[in-house]
């Protein structure tokens, strides 16, 4: 016969023994972890393909309007040039767009700004942006130094 102090003891031991996860309860979690993750990681791709070409928009459209500003503030002109495929050059300083997104070939090779901050030619020039995906941006400089940005 067990005494109280033993049968608590019992019964403690019985406690411990029932706790805790089976096997099988890890192994349910781990299969719907990993369906879920093969769900959520396209999506995840490309939300980030898309985040690269909307950055490479902006910092680009951000280069532009700081040249432009720089044609104004010299009192003379100030120059963005496309140098290739992946990058170009504000004032001797090369900046690289993000992997995997490249200006087309319909691109305008540069944008020169008066003193006005006025396109220098008179002319409308397009800078089109690619990403990974095949997404296009457009950005147009207006005759006037405006600056806008679009889809294709």
């Amino acid at each position: 016969m067990l005494t109280p102090r033993r049968w608590k003891v019992a019964e403690l031991n019985s406690r411990h023994t029932n706790s805790g996860f089976s096997l099988l309860d890890l192994m349910t979690a781990l299969a719907l972890t990993a369906v879920l993750g093969t769900i959520a990681f396209p999506a995840g791709r490309s939300t980030i393909r898309r985040h690269q070409l909307n950055s490479a928009v902006q910092t680009l459209s951000s280069d532009l309007s700081r040249t432009r500003l720089k044609a104004l503030e010299t009192n003379g002109t100030a120059l963005l040039q496309l140098d290739s495929w992946s990058s170009y050059r504000v004032a001797g300083r090369l900046t690289q767009l993000p992997a995997n997104v490249h200006f087309s070939d319909a691109s305008a090779d540069s944008v020169v700004f008066d003193r006005f901050g006025l396109v220098a030619d008179g002319q409308e020039h397009r800078l089109v942006l690619i990403g990974p995906d095949g997404a296009a941006r457009e950005l147009r400089i207006r005759p006037t130094g405006a600056v806008e940005a679009r889809k294709l």
